[in-house]
């Protein structure tokens, strides 16, 4: 596959999906469109990365010159999207049903994504963003080229830059979506914003609601078992719950159910109590070898 430096030096369909992973995320990647082109194989994808990908599921190669290897490169590279309307992914996702419904609504909307189930609220005012405004996660996202969404898109890296230093306050990893959330703010004038419902974003690592069929699951977690689990009870109120798996309202529970949901949170709490305990037993043990010196 020949990488194509400019996105602007061949024609291109008006609609496709991008995945941006370099270093060892393009591996993921891989794994990632072929779940993709499982449901949707004539969807036109096209990876930003530093090397050849492995995969011919992707139908265009765009080469980063000097990738960051980190989320950063997104944040960089996403403007450069070579379509009118975008699907972005990003390369822990697995996606397990059809996405032409995104495609859809970005005839009637600019930008699109999932609430953010963290909320992002650890970082309170610094981004003068009012709490009613729901930060993104940028993990999965859909929109089109318009204007004030390039400007968006341009400034993203610039705004992201901004964020570091405050950010460090809060601890040493740096995220993209504080920097995002306020970009959409600013421009929530100029743009149509549309908050799609979890079912397109489904986390395993904080517990995600859902009522009807997972449609893109985004774990690096066994997302074969994770999707068999969420497809379950389809039409009815339940939350994944890492390591418990789907839980419904325990008024809809038979008592199969409730016995299985019992034990496993249970199990899950010795599991993560004997984990615990060794650890603080050799923590004393090394205060102990330091004050006997």
């Amino acid at each position: 596959m020949v990488p194509i430096p400019d996105p602007s030096a061949r024609t291109y369909p008006s609609q496709g999906v991008v995945y941006i992973s370099t270093g060892n995320y393009l591996d993921e990647a891989c794994l990632s469109v072929s779940s993709l082109k499982q449901t949707m194989p004539d969807v036109h994808v096209t990876v930003f990365t530093e090397r050849e990908p492995p995969s011919n599921l992707f139908d265009r190669w765009i080469k980063i010159e000097d990738p960051i290897h980190s989320g950063r490169d997104k944040v960089i590279q996403l403007k450069n999207t070579p379509y009118h309307k975008t699907i972005y992914l990003d390369s822990d996702t697995y996606v397990a049903e059809p996405l032409d419904d995104m495609f859809s609504m970005l005839e009637d909307y600019d930008f699109m994504g999932v609430i953010e189930d963290a909320r992002g609220y650890w970082y309170g005012d610094e981004t003068g963003v009012p709490k009613p405004f729901p930060e993104i996660n940028a993990g999965v996202l859909a929109f089109r080229k318009t204007v004030p969404i390039t400007h968006i898109l341009n400034r993203w890296d610039i705004e992201y830059e901004k964020s570091i230093s405050w950010q460090r306050n809060y601890g040493s990893r740096i995220w993209d979506q504080p920097s995002l959330r306020k970009l959409l703010w600013e421009g929530r004038k100029d743009i149509k914003l549309a908050v799609l419902p979890s079912e397109y974003n489904l986390l395993s690592t904080w517990g995600s609601f859902l009522f009807g069929d997972p449609i893109i699951i985004h774990t690096r977690n066994k997302p074969a078992r994770m999707l068999e689990r969420m497809r379950r009870h389809k039409n009815n109120d339940r939350v994944h719950l890492g390591q418990i798996g789907c839980v419904r309202s325990p008024y809809d529970m038979t008592f199969a159910e409730w016995f299985v949901t019992f034990a496993k949170i249970h199990a899950v709490f010795f599991l993560a109590f004997f984990k615990i305990f060794p650890n603080q037993k050799r923590t004393r043990r090394a205060q102990t070898s330091d004050n006997s010196g």
